[in-house]
């Protein structure tokens, strides 16, 4: 889970799928969606919120509640794909990966209603799986998205273009 890479006061992980919240160890962690988080207004200084509204069929009413937990001078922090981000893996294993909500290219624009400024910084790298056997770790982390996922046979090395980014911005 992402919330056990930060330092903070108080962390609180949220998320919609009970096998995700019950990952979290050590952690403060909730079952809840993002459309309806149980926190009052303006609790928390930083949100952040990778990998989700683009998920969502209309990411307006993902992006209500994240802007009124946050405090006056809080700052959204997420994480998103650029169209093509590991275009190499999904091709091969035969998933579209069209999302039809926020992305990179989308992101700034949806999120600027609720949150002062955004801006974005852009992310580039290469996923590699050195042999067969090690790319089912990788794709393990796509299960909840896609199902169980096998490697299929394949060149190896196997490489894949990373590309995403964060948007950060700021309420006041």
């Amino acid at each position: 889970m992402f919330a056990s890479l930060i330092s903070a006061p108080r962390l609180v992980g949220i998320d919609s799928s009970p096998a995700a919240a019950a990952r979290a160890p050590g952690l403060e962690a909730q079952l809840a969606t993002i459309e309806e988080l149980p926190f009052a207004d303006q609790a928390f200084d930083v949100v952040t919120c990778n990998w989700t509204l683009d998920q969502l069929p209309a990411p307006d009413q993902g992006l209500r509640d994240p802007a009124r937990v946050l405090g006056p001078e809080g700052r959204p922090v997420g994480r998103y794909y650029f169209p093509g981000h590991l275009e190499e893996v999904w091709h091969a294993m035969r998933i579209s990966r069209d999302a039809d909500g926020l992305d990179a290219e989308s992101g700034r624009a949806q999120l600027a209603p609720y949150f002062g400024t955004v801006r974005r910084e852009k992310m580039h790298g290469e996923a590699r799986c050195a042999d067969r056997a090690s790319r089912p770790a990788y794709l393990d982390a796509y299960r909840e998205l896609a199902g169980a996922l096998v490697a299929p046979e394949h060149p190896y090395p196997f490489r894949s273009r990373r590309h995403n980014c964060f948007f950060i911005g700021t309420t006041a």
